[in-house]
């Protein structure tokens, strides 16, 4: 595999899902060193709503990290070219849930949960340390990043989550 240098460095590997009501089984997974900025950035590319945090890791090399996301969502690309996934694959839907249909709501979040576990176990396998991160203190990591990026010898800045 192919990593841009700037990629290899500690950061986190995010899963955002789309704020879109059709879209309820869609979500991006990535790597940034700024999750809660990457959301709003994807909201000015012309998808029509925004995206938000569901799960972050914060780990030592994103770059592997994300490649070891993007194995276990293998089978779940909308395209294989994208970081975009389907939590449930179309072409297993009737593997699943015995017969085509489209699923519920609290199906669609169950699963996303078990994949979310799946990642985690997969981080917890391999020799990267890494822990989860509370969606709620991205935003504040990310405004505080903005803050040492415009002041760097302010004491008040956060350093790194790690």
């Amino acid at each position: 595999m192919n990593f841009r240098e700037d990629q290899k460095t500690q950061g986190f590997v995010y899963v955002l899902r789309s704020c879109d009501p059709t879209w309820i089984n869609r979500i991006k997974v990535g790597l940034s060193v700024d999750p809660y900025e990457r959301g709003k950035q994807l909201f000015t590319t012309g998808v029509p709503f925004p995206y938000w945090n569901y799960h972050a890791w914060a780990v030592t090399n994103m770059a592997l990290a994300e490649a070891i996301a993007h194995n276990v969502l293998i089978d779940h690309p909308l395209a294989y070219n994208r970081e975009h996934f389907d939590i449930i694959p179309m072409h297993r839907r009737e593997q699943i849930f015995g017969f085509f249909r489209e699923p519920e709501d609290f199906e669609i979040e169950s699963c996303l949960d078990s994949l979310v576990e799946l990642i985690d176990i997969e981080y917890q396998c391999s020799n990267l340390l890494h822990y989860s991160v509370d969606v709620h203190q991205l935003r504040d990591y990310s405004i505080q990043r903005r803050k040492s990026v415009q002041n760097p010898n302010n004491p008040d800045a956060y350093g790194p989550l790690f």
